[in-house]
């Protein structure tokens, strides 16, 4: 098993939030999930999960995933939040991998396509 996560991001209680990707893999993975962690933790020592979607199947030529969440009641409003995307491994025993790529996390209900953050873009 293999894992990903992105930088930082600040997250608030009572929100909802959507998360969309395009995301691939080889044949013989046997799934991945998606993950929000509050940013104390680190691989398998994090305290808690603020949500997860498990059992994320990318087929071979990949497609979007769109996923809707609220971070739990016990989240602590406004701290700052990974989202790690995990490799559960193969059917196979052999090497596996999957891809994700334009990732785009949104506060609200509305999917929308990968843009650049106010802070990432260079004059």
């Amino acid at each position: 098993e293999c894992f990903l996560w992105s930088p930082l991001v600040v997250l608030h209680t009572g929100r909802e939030y959507t998360l969309s990707f395009f995301a691939a893999s080889t044949a013989n993975v046997s799934g991945s999930d998606a993950f929000v962690l509050d940013s104390d933790g680190f691989s398998d020592s994090y305290q808690w999960v603020g949500a997860a979607k498990y059992l994320i199947n990318p087929p071979v030529g990949g497609a979007w995933t769109t996923w809707t969440f609220s971070l739990s009641a016990d989240a602590r409003d406004g701290a700052e939040f990974y989202v790690r995307f995990d490799n559960n491994g193969s059917t196979d025993g052999g090497n596996s991998l999957v891809w994700f790529r334009d990732v785009m996390l949104v506060d609200g209900t509305t999917a929308r396509a990968w843009a650049p953050a106010a802070g990432e873009v260079w004059p």
